[in-house]
């Protein structure tokens, strides 16, 4: 690539041979030092921005970018889709006055029901400290999650 130069070398190349003495070359290195520290700081901030460019809202994509962000050794992170297998049950209210006997019925909580809740489930393990890491994940989560999509992380 054009932008992976070696300063120090292109810096020797331009000195002219008689010159090259290893006060010079040193008083070079010298010289070239901040240049080359604003390379390694561009060096770190592209192979960043690739990754973060890798990422969008498939969810073995926002798995990865969570494992390597937080638990980058065992991978443990893991996402699950919400089944939403519990449809609402509608007895009646206060006023209707009409008493309706259902044997058994199991309710669950509003995340579980159609159309309204979570999702998708994101899985973290109990030894990341999720206090200290909440906004962290929820920035990665926002920032590569479809639109309109809600979660609930949970931790195992």
């Amino acid at each position: 690539m054009i932008y992976n130069l070696d300063f120090v070398r292109l810096g020797i190349y331009l000195v002219p041979f008689m010159l090259r003495k290893p006060k010079t070359l040193a008083f070079l290195k010298s010289i070239t030092k901040p240049i080359r520290t604003l390379k390694s700081n561009f060096d770190l901030y592209r192979e960043t921005t690739l990754f973060d460019l890798q990422i969008n809202s498939q969810v073995v994509k926002l798995e990865q970018a969570l494992n390597h962000y937080f638990d980058n050794e065992l991978n443990r992170i893991y996402i699950e889709d919400n089944d939403a297998s519990v449809e609402q049950k509608y007895i009646f209210t206060e006023v209707e006055h009409k008493p309706l006997f259902l044997n058994t019925v199991y309710i669950g909580t509003p995340d579980e029901s159609v159309g309204k809740g979570v999702d998708f489930i994101v899985y973290i393990p109990t030894d990341i400290d999720y206090k200290y890491e909440e906004y962290r994940i929820k920035a990665v989560l926002n920032k590569n999650k479809l639109a309109g999509t809600r979660y609930k992380i949970e931790q195992i």
